[in-house]
């Protein structure tokens, strides 16, 4: 009788519970964890802007794209100014690339995929530095032949165009809104405009200009007076006793 009224009444609260259960409202208590703290990463090293890569610029010239190809191609040898291999460039490299010259890296014992750098880089920004090519077609061509250093020639013909066009105009150049090309670019001097002495006639070109056909008459009375103030000078030292030596 006893476990029949057990098993009844446990029948009864499961019946209940499942009741309630269903109740609209109803919600199970969410089960609660303990609240952890993620493990942040390592922090990475800043990022040296002069690392960074040339600005997107829209639409781009022709040096513009150049500006990319330098980057990618000749930064790495010849400073992100154009200033050469030199010791200040080298620091802001990754200290194990600062040594371009170590042992099977750039030195004679190089790898058989590498090769030998020169000890000296020379710059490619610099006044008058490339005035010695006379005109942007020959700095093209120079370029193709002779760059980069361990594979000349293997840049695309627009991308040597590209970065002729570049060095121009970080050189204070103007290369034109017009893509070079063998016709232009010959064209297109790289030597500095001569500077020209005015010669006499030439200062007084501007003033006979403004005077127009008064030029003589204006010209005439300022002998005049100055003629006049030398006799008047003269008269005066006479009056006076002396005589100009």
């Amino acid at each position: 009788m006893v476990g029949r009224l057990a098993t009844i009444l446990c029948s009864l609260a499961a019946v209940i519970q499942l009741s309630l259960v269903a109740q609209p409202g109803w919600s199970k208590k969410p089960a609660t964890f303990a609240e952890t703290t993620p493990t942040p990463a390592p922090a990475m090293p800043p990022f040296p802007e002069r690392l960074a890569p040339p600005p997107t610029v829209y639409p781009a010239r022709q040096a513009d794209e150049g500006a990319q190809v330098y980057y990618l191609v000749c930064m790495a040898c010849h400073g992100d100014k154009g200033q050469g291999l030199t010791e200040e460039w080298r620091n802001v490299l990754d200290p194990a690339d600062r040594n371009c010259w170590q042992s099977k890296c750039h030195a004679a014992n190089h790898p058989p995929e590498g090769f030998v750098l020169p000890k000296y880089v020379p710059p490619a920004v610099g006044p008058g530095l490339l005035s010695e090519y006379g005109t942007a077609l020959n700095l093209h061509d120079f370029l193709k032949a002779r760059m980069p250093w361990q594979a000349p020639g293997r840049l695309s013909e627009e991308e040597y165009w590209q970065l002729t066009a570049f060095l121009i105009r970080q050189n204070g150049l103007d290369p034109g809104d017009m893509p070079l090309d063998p016709q232009s670019a010959k064209l297109l001097s790289l030597k500095p405009e001569p500077t020209v002495t005015p010669t006499p006639e030439a200062l007084w070109e501007p003033l006979m200009g403004y005077l127009g056909d008064n030029t003589q008459v204006v010209v005439g009375t300022g002998i005049l007076l100055v003629l006049g103030l030398a006799i008047g000078v003269i008269w005066v030292l006479i009056a006076r006793g002396t005589s100009p030596k």
